[in-house]
Parts: C-alpha cells; sequence; structure tokens
C-alpha cells in the first residue's frame, strides 16, 4: 500500500510482482507474491540528460570529436520501462539508444522510436534479419558476422547498415584482438553497405 499522496503528473508507475516462498515446515510450501511499485519521475531522466549534455558541452575538445551521449535502456530500462524512459531520453536528444538483445531494439522500433539504437554485442546470427529490418546498429567483432551482415543487407536491398566494431579492451569477453581492428575496419570499409 502506497502512503504517497499525489505523484508528479511527469511520473510513470510500474507494479512488478515477484514469488518468494514463505518459510514452512513439511511438505507444502506456501507461495507469496510481493508486489513493488515504483514511481519513476520522467521530468527528472530529461532534466539529468540536459544536465550531462550541458557538462559535456562546457569541456574544452582539444581537436577531439565531441563524444556522443547514448542512454542504455536495455533490460527494460532496467526495470523503469524502456519504452517511456527511451523516449525522454530522446526528447532530451540523447545521441542514441543502446540495449543488450535484438528484441529490445524491435521493441523500441514498435514503439515508434526511430533513433540510432546500437545492440551491446555480437547477436545470434539467425536474428541479423531483424537487425538489418529494424534498422538497428548490431555490434562486431569476427569476421564471418561482418560477411553474415553485408549479405542481409543486399538481401534486403537496404541502403547501408551502420556498425559498431568492439574491441577487445583487456576483460577478454567479447571484442576484436586489437591486433585485428585494422584488418576488420578494412572488411567493412570495402562492403559499402
Amino acid at each position: 500500500v502506497s502512503h504517497m499522496t499525489s505523484v508528479p503528473e511527469s511520473c510513470v508507475e510500474l507494479m512488478s510482482f515477484s514469488p518468494c516462498r514463505a518459510p514452512a515446515v513439511g511438505p507444502e510450501r506456501a507461495v507469496m507474491v510481493r508486489s513493488t511499485v515504483a514511481h519513476i519521475d520522467l521530468a527528472a531522466i530529461r532534466a539529468n540528460v540536459l544536465a550531462i549534455r550541458a557538462y559535456l558541452a562546457a569541456e574544452p575538445l582539444d581537436g577531439r570529436p565531441a563524444p556522443k551521449l547514448i542512454a542504455v535502456v536495455k533490460a527494460n530500462a532496467y526495470g523503469h520501462g524502456a519504452v517511456p524512459i527511451a523516449r525522454e531520453a530522446v526528447a532530451a536528444e540523447v545521441d542514441g539508444l543502446c540495449v543488450a538483445l535484438v528484441s529490445e531494439g524491435v521493441e523500441l522500433r514498435r514503439a515508434g522510436i526511430d533513433s540510432p539504437i546500437l545492440i551491446f554485442s555480437e547477436q545470434p546470427e539467425a536474428e541479423i534479419d531483424d537487425i538489418v529490418g529494424h534498422g538497428l546498429t548490431p555490434t562486431v567483432y569476427r569476421t564471418s558476422y561482418i560477411e553474415r551482415l553485408a549479405d542481409a543487407v543486399r538481401r534486403a536491398a537496404s541502403s547501408q547498415l551502420d556498425v559498431h566494431l568492439k574491441i577487445d579492451t583487456g576483460m577478454h569477453r567479447a571484442g576484436a584482438d586489437p591486433a585485428e581492428a585494422t584488418r576488420l575496419v578494412d572488411l567493412i570499409a570495402r562492403h559499402d553497405d
């Protein structure tokens, strides 16, 4: 039961129900449901994005390109609602969005969000047609994946597909070996699609 008397209009309410097991003696166990309500202040999301934008604009670039501001909305925006959070971030002029799964990017496209959407890591090859068809930006780091993406772009008669080349910076979880980076950049550049 919420004890709040009012919720600001800029908030979205999310409800979650989590099953939990009550301690029980014997073969029967009770399953209880615990509900959680979160009020997400979308005006605060916008204000935070604008504050970060202002900070980035104030930093001297010393000839470097301006940094991109990308809102990470994977895992349903960490449980806060991917679509409303993404819409607010886009309204505050982020340069793009980032998700972990193709299905998350497709959800945003179906909600009418047309900003660039980066997918964090290479996805199963079975999802390449969805990546191309929904104009998502895949992360790449293997030759075979780059080739399959290029084939899908040609089959779809798409004009082009932006990609993000991930370099392994030492965690050895994902990304191309730094020694392979130049070769992969050349491979990507050879595909004019």
